[in-house]
């Protein structure tokens, strides 16, 4: 977990990580990298950029992606089996 400020200065604790989950959960909801981003409100590339674990998610798309993928949050950062 990482500390991160928020803009009235107060800290938020979040997972620190990559979504190391977030292509195989995508495709066990049968979903194209597309559809999953227009149901979480987000870029399709920012969908493939987390799938390959270029980039670390803001807790807001962390929070997006897992509604639209109806799991957990933490989910998305739990190891791969």
């Amino acid at each position: 977990m990482t500390d991160e400020p928020t803009a009235t200065g107060r800290r938020r604790r979040r997972p620190a990580g990559k979504l190391t989950r977030l292509k195989g959960l995508r495709e066990r909801a049968a979903l194209t990298q597309r559809e999953l981003a227009e149901l979480a409100g987000i870029n399709r590339l920012t969908i493939a950029k987390l799938e390959t674990l270029e980039d670390q998610p803001r807790p807001a798309t962390v929070r997006k992606i897992a509604v639209a993928l109806g799991v957990r949050p933490a989910e998305l950062y739990e190891p791969l089996p």
